[in-house]
């Protein structure tokens, strides 16, 4: 349901994005032009018409009046007017733009002819649609991509980043989250199959009995981590304290699906699987072991680090741990002379018979 309701949502914008035509991505730029330079007026007050109200015969008006104003003609330098003394005016009268340069004041007189146009034209009653309700704050990838025009290189950029990068991301984080989901179902269930829905055994350090009805082995006395401390302690020759073994009761469950778990009291899951030798192994599930979703293991990363590493490792560049693989390896004897196996394996020159 939640996942329905989200695409319907994403249809919806989409439809919205593209119901703007091409008149439309025009006032968005003009708008947007507008604002960032004459400030925060709209397309009337930029032509100095009395009002949104104002009939053609008024904007014609305001057009020709405000057209002689900032014609480019009249262009003076900002820093001439403040070294005659004179204080700058600003045509517009809700305006806060004084163009620099000549070219700029060109820019200013076309947009201006451009905004008339608008508003003496059918494109008025758009405008005036926005005007009242708002203009959307999302115009649709093709405005964006008209305003900015980016270059191949940075649209290529823009798509290693989100597929290679992104898409790639999130990909390995479905596979970790469903691989989690699935772990932690076969844990619950087999659990619940050992000791009952009420859980008794699992978890705890039962001293109980097998299914066969004897007690526990002696190999099996003691937790994983327990036994594998014991059994370095035993190849090391030293007595390590541990604690007090614990004694842990195994049951044997198959899934509906026919896998094979082996569950102990103390709540550890594992898996059986027989090899080509028949020979049972045991796989613990683990929820930690499972690998979860990192930046530095997408492909935006992993694959120019790759190049990097082969080409400097063409260049011979590859470092100490590149050169160590080509060293042959030396076994060293009693009796032997380290000067003579080196220059049997070619790694010392053999001295003549006048070389000291």
């Amino acid at each position: 349901m939640k996942f329905a309701s989200s695409l319907l949502l994403l249809l919806a914008g989409a439809g919205l994005a593209a119901a703007w035509s091409k008149e439309d991505h025009e006032i968005f730029r003009l708008k947007d032009e507008v604002e960032s330079t004459e400030g925060k007026i709209n397309f009337y007050e930029f032509l100095n018409a009395p009002s949104v109200h104002a009939t053609q015969d008024e904007l014609n008006k305001a057009y020709r009046k405000t057209s002689r104003q900032i014609h480019p003609d009249k262009f003076i330098s900002p820093s001439k007017i403040k070294k005659s003394g004179k204080t700058p005016t600003f045509y517009p009268p809700k305006s806060t733009y004084l163009p620099l340069t000549r070219k700029a004041a060109d820019e200013r007189f076309a947009r201006l002819g451009l905004v008339a146009n608008i508003l003496r034209g059918p494109e008025r009653e758009r405008y005036d649609h926005f005007l009242r309700n708002g203009f959307p704050r999302w115009r649709g990838t093709g405005y964006y991509y008209s305003r900015f025009r980016p270059g191949v290189l940075s649209v290529l950029l823009g798509l290693w980043v989100v597929l290679a990068g992104g898409a790639h991301y999130l990909i390995m984080w479905m596979n970790y989250s469903q691989q989690r989901k699935f772990m932690e179902g076969y844990i619950s269930d087999a659990r619940t199959a050992a000791w009952g829905s009420s859980g008794l055994g699992a978890g705890l350090n039962l001293d109980v009995l097998g299914d066969s009805g004897t007690p526990p082995p002696e190999g099996a006395l003691g937790n994983r981590k327990q036994r594998r401390a014991a059994k370095a302690a035993k190849n090391s020759g030293t007595s390590t304290p541990t604690e007090k073994p614990q004694h842990v009761a195994k049951r044997k469950v198959t899934s509906e699906n026919g896998k094979v778990f082996m569950v102990t009291s103390l709540g550890d899951v594992s898996l059986l699987e027989e090899d080509e030798d028949g020979v049972t192994q045991e796989y613990l599930l683990d929820l930690d072991e499972i690998p979860k979703a990192q930046w530095m293991s997408t492909a935006m990363v992993t694959i120019p680090k790759g190049i990097y590493e082969w080409t400097l490792s063409k260049l011979g560049l590859g470092g100490k741990s590149g050169n160590l693989k080509d060293i042959p390896e030396v076994t060293i004897v009693d009796g032997d002379s380290v000067d003579g196996i080196m220059e049997k394996k070619g790694l010392k020159k053999r001295k003549g018979p006048g070389r000291k």
